[in-house]
């Protein structure tokens, strides 16, 4: 196998790890918390793999400006919704909803700014998302009627717009920076944000137990840091379509996480779904590596 795809799997697991992570420490402490201290922790080794890789942060004051702008609207948005839904409804289907992110953005980069798009991929996209519909109304298509009213389906769906929205500012108005300065302000300006508040929560490092503190270094480290690192080193080495194609795996690794670790109902109607939206994912990188050789 090659070495990277071995390590895009790992940083999958780790990404489908972080659902888990997100719903554990969702009964202890709040999102804002979660947030802010998995900004710390990844900030902090992002600047030492910054300083290890001997990067420049000589990029513009304008460059920085954006950057913070745009990263702090991003994650913080993102973030913050994730962790409310991450409470309110499983694993899997937060997972699923999430997995459609870097379609979608293409699609809406096509629509606001004729970024170019494949037809057929739109159709891939389509039974992508038909697959995360059976997931979250479990085949029930009666449930069509309650989508609605499901607070954590709509928090989750918001995050990953707000996530779409984030690239796509991203795509157009940031070009030439290193993706691990950009990802340090970002998080930066995000933590100096979300700071006073947490000041005004008033919640002392010391009050975490070991569970929370579990939860925050494994976000920061291995959900965060760790999966980043291995998917620059991915995208270097295999390009950005396959690094990418490896993001369908984060829901199935949930689905397991979730069945080991928190007792999820395991149900062999997902595997049907998970195998939909798989298929859905698989048809349209390879139509998008299509478009980007020809």
């Amino acid at each position: 196998m090659n070495r990277s795809y071995f390590y895009m799997l790992i940083a999958a697991l780790c990404w489908g790890g972080a659902f888990v992570a997100g719903k554990i420490g969702s009964a202890d402490v709040s999102g804002l918390e979660m947030s802010f201290y998995r900004f710390s922790i990844a900030a902090v080794c992002l600047l030492i793999y910054i300083r290890v890789k001997k990067l420049s942060f000589r990029i513009g004051l304008r460059n920085i400006l954006k950057i913070a702008a745009i990263g702090s609207f991003g994650m913080i948005t993102y973030h913050l919704l994730f962790f409310k839904s991450i409470a309110l409804i499983s694993v899997l289907e937060s997972s699923s909803i999430n997995v459609l992110a870097p379609v979608l953005s293409a699609f809406f980069g096509y629509l606001l700014f004729r970024e170019p798009l494949n037809w057929k991929g739109v159709i891939f996209l389509l039974s992508s998302s038909f697959g995360v519909l059976t997931i979250i109304i479990s085949w029930d298509f009666g449930n069509l009627l309650m989508i609605g009213q499901s607070s954590g389906t709509l928090y989750m769906v918001v995050a990953m717009l707000s996530w779409v929205v984030y690239s796509l500012l991203f795509r157009r108005f940031i070009r030439g920076v290193p993706a691990a300065i950009s990802s340090f302000i970002s998080m930066l300006s995000s933590l100096l944000i979300l700071l006073p508040f947490i000041l005004i929560k008033g919640a002392p490092i010391t009050s975490y137990g070991i569970s929370v503190w579990a939860v925050y270094l494994f976000m920061g480290i291995f959900a965060t840091f760790l999966g980043y690192t291995l998917q620059q080193d991915s995208i270097m080495k295999i390009g950005v379509a396959r690094t990418n194609f490896f993001i369908n795996f984060v829901p199935v690794f949930s689905m397991i996480l979730g069945v080991v670790i928190l007792g999820d109902e395991f149900r062999m109607i997902n595997i049907l779904s998970l195998a939909i939206v798989f298929t859905g994912l698989v048809g349209y990188m390879r139509e998008k590596e299509k478009s980007s050789v020809s």
